[in-house]
């Protein structure tokens, strides 16, 4: 079951620590996990400071959209695929798209 404790302990961690993109894109995760589990045990009675986070700003890449429905097994077996050609032809790149994973993870 998901710790609302670990999650907040989370979100503190990442909000006094340095801003990224990575950092933001995990806290807008949190934060929508968060208040997706507040609204589950509080029916209509959320916080008046609930924050709803939403991409509609940014249109989704065609890979994003394909990626998205795709099976999560393939999708790795093909972006493996292609990490390869990438490391062989650009390997600093490889390499800053590995640490950009990991940022995030």
């Amino acid at each position: 079951m998901i710790n609302m404790d670990e999650i907040n302990a989370e979100i503190a961690a990442l909000e006094a620590g340095k801003t990224t993109y990575a950092t933001c894109e995990r806290l807008s995760i949190l934060y929508n996990v968060r208040n997706n589990l507040m609204s589950n045990q509080q029916p209509n009675q959320l916080s008046s400071n609930t924050s709803y986070y939403s991409y509609s700003s940014e249109p989704d890449s065609e890979f994003k959209e394909i990626a998205r429905n795709a099976d999560f097994e393939h999708l790795l077996r093909v972006l493996d695929e292609h990490m390869k050609a990438i490391e062989a032809m650009y390997p600093r790149e490889y390499r800053s798209v590995l640490r950009k994973i990991k940022e995030g993870a």
